[in-house]
Parts: C-alpha cells; sequence; structure tokens
C-alpha cells in the first residue's frame, strides 16, 4: 500500500475520532472497484458477498466502466482499514479489477443505518 494511501486512511480516522461525538459506533464503509470487463467485475462482487460484504452496485457507469461498491458496517480503525485495503487491493488485481479505496459517512452518528 502507498504513503499517501496509508496517509489519508489515518487521517480519515483521525477525522472521525475528533468530529464524531461517538466516534467509536460501527458505520457502513463503503469500498469501491472498477474495471473495463464485465465478468471481472461481477466475479469479483460474488466472492466478495462470499466474504461478508453487501454488494451496494454493481454495473456500468454513465462512462461505460464497470463499477462495483461493496459495504461493511465496522469501526473504522486505522490499522484495520489498511489491512483490509491491502488484501482488497490483492483480491482485485486477481480478478483484473482496479480498487479505487473507500469512504465513509462522516456526521453525528455515522450513518446509523
Amino acid at each position: 500500500m502507498g504513503n499517501i494511501e496509508n496517509a489519508t486512511n489515518r487521517q480519515t480516522v483521525e477525522t472521525i475520532r475528533r468530529f464524531e461525538r461517538n466516534p467509536e459506533i460501527a458505520r457502513p464503509v463503503n469500498f469501491c472497484f472498477v474495471s473495463h470487463i464485465y465478468d471481472n467485475i461481477r466475479r469479483l462482487s460474488d466472492k466478495l458477498n462470499e466474504n461478508g460484504y453487501y454488494v451496494v452496485h454493481c454495473g456500468v457507469t454513465a462512462t461505460g466502466v464497470y463499477k462495483c461498491t461493496v459495504v461493511k458496517k465496522m469501526v473504522p480503525d486505522y490499522e484495520l482499514l489498511n489491512r483490509i485495503c491491502i488484501e482488497l487491493r490483492l483480491l482485485a488485481e486477481r480478478f483484473g479489477v482496479e480498487f479505487e479505496g473507500w469512504e465513509v459517512g462522516i456526521g453525528d452518528e455515522g450513518d446509523s443505518g
């Protein structure tokens, strides 16, 4: 994992801890992937679903690229997210897909859904 991604993970987790009233609550964390080949993104989404991720979206974008967004509810933690990012990047490579990264809602209680 690159230094920029590592620093971004740390910065995002620190932001959650600084601005949330209850930073230790589990919240949905989205992980995003893209590919130019539908079968690759579909096979990856099936594997992620088997691994406990919920597939939010898996389809073509307006630009013709295939995108998959999965979510897992967790307490955002720097070391945990670094480990997950490494695992997801390696899994994506195995399926010929690009791992774009992750995002999480920041608000009063994150997203309690």
